[in-house]
Formats: C-alpha cells, structure tokens, sequence
C-alpha cells in the first residue's frame, strides 16, 4: 500500500499504517516548532541582557561622575577646614596680643587719668590758668619761637622778649626784636585739626568712637590695612580690634605738639 502526501516535501510511505506516517509528520513538525520558539526566547534574553548591560554602564559612568564630584567636594572641605584651623590659630594668637595690649591700655589709661586729676587740683577754684603779669603778651617769634614779650617798647623801637633756650645754663635767654618778627597771641593756639585715622602713626593715642562708643583708641599697626586700632573701653572691661573706617577720632590724648626750647 501506497500514501503519497502533498506537503513542503513530497512523502512516500509503502505499506505503512496512515497514524505512523501522521504521528511522524507531527513530531517533526513540533520539534520545529520547538527550535523556532527556543532560538525567538535565546535571542530575546540577549537583547535583555544587552539592554541591561547597557544600562548598567551608563550607570557606572553617572555613579564615576558623582565619585569625582564629591571627591572634589571633600579636597574643598578639607582645604577650607585647614583654612579655618590656620585663621583659628591667628585670632588666637590676636586674642592673646589684645589682651596684653589692653592691659597697656589700662597702664595708659590710669597714668592719663592720675595727670589729669593732678591738673585739676592745680587748677585755681575759679577755673582759670595762671596768667602772665599785666601788660605781659605771648607770641610766637621767626627765631625764638614763643616768648613772653615786654609790656612796652624799648626806646629803638623794639620789643624785649624773654624766650627758652638750651644754649644758657639757666634755661632762658633774652634779646630785643623788631616788633614785625613777632605774632602776638591774644590766646593759647586751637589744638592742631586731627589726621585722618589711616594718616596716624604707630603708638599714638586718641579719645575715639568705635562700636557706638566713645572708647580710647591706640594705633598699633600702621601696615595693617585691616585692624590697625585697639579701642578699649576700661570702665566695663572692653577692648577690640577695628580698622580705620570703623573709627572717629575725637581728641588727641598725647600733646598737640612739641614745645619750642
């Protein structure tokens, strides 16, 4: 018996029951089919696979990214911590001068505050200075600098002026001047104008306000753009650093100037 069966292939079976030859073209068949669906579900887990690779190396490049930037972040903080340990050390070291200075301060402080009730006390009850005899002038001569001028004048014209001089044993000499050579004083001078803050120098000593508060203020660091005045305050123990655009100079605690010999 003969079975031709019309399919891809031509199949011919000779004397064979029809089941078998049915049974075997459905056996190959599905293990076809089998194949075709194992090779769609290998090819599908490696595109899965490729994705998730891909996917996890641009991971890796963000999470290299994010490494570098918070490295970056921990060399900042750590040179900014080194900078505050270092600015840490110089306050200190400030903290330590200030507080030295202060203590010369107050010295200062006291010393100015025992003259000043000296003079007071040497100050007559009216509140006047001493004066010179009547008719007696001050005034300010070219070579002589300040003398005391007699009442009147001498008969040549002239005026006798009496003046400080290192060049006599005594300490005082006099001479008879043209009365154009001398300014006659009718008052003691006004105080020299005050400098500005930035204009004084090292060690000089002024009545001030800093802070909202009138304070004595010493120039201490002339090169020091900064803070170059220590201001203190002694009856409340109080004493700072500031620059010069913090304080106001109100009046000189040192001698406007030297006196002439």
């Amino acid at each position: 018996m003969s079975i031709n069966i019309n399919t891809t292939h031509t199949i011919t079976c000779t004397d064979a029951p029809v089941e078998e030859v049915l049974n075997l073209i459905y056996t190959d068949a599905l293990d076809a089919a089998n194949k075709t669906s194992f090779r769609v579900y290998i090819r599908s887990q490696i595109d899965a696979l490729r994705a998730e690779r891909n996917e996890l190396q641009t991971r890796v490049a963000d999470l290299t990214r994010e490494s570098d930037e918070v490295q970056k972040r921990l060399e900042e903080l750590w040179a900014g911590k080194k900078k505050l340990i270092a600015d840490n050390k110089y306050l200190a070291t400030r903290d330590e001068a200030l507080d030295g200075v202060f203590g010369m301060q107050q010295m200062r402080i006291n010393i100015l505050e025992r003259k000043l009730k000296e003079a007071e006390d040497a100050t007559p009850s009216t509140g006047s200075r001493p004066a010179l005899p009547k008719g007696m002038r001050l005034a300010e001569h070219e070579k002589y600098g300040r003398c005391v001028v007699s009442p009147r004048e001498h008969r040549n014209g002239g005026y006798f002026v009496c003046y400080l001089s290192d060049a006599i044993s005594s300490g005082w000499d006099w001479s008879n001047v043209d009365p154009s050579t001398l300014t006659f004083l009718e008052e003691e001078p006004s105080p020299a104008p005050l400098p500005k803050p930035e204009d004084c120098k090292a060690g000089e000593l002024y009545l001030a306000r800093a802070f909202g508060r009138e304070v004595i203020a010493k120039r201490c660091h002339p090169m020091d753009g900064i803070c170059p005045w220590v201001v203190s305050d002694a009856d409340i123990h109080y004493a700072n650093w500031c620059s010069d655009r913090q304080i106001t100079l109100l009046a000189r605690l040192l001698p406007d100037r030297k006196e002439q010999a």
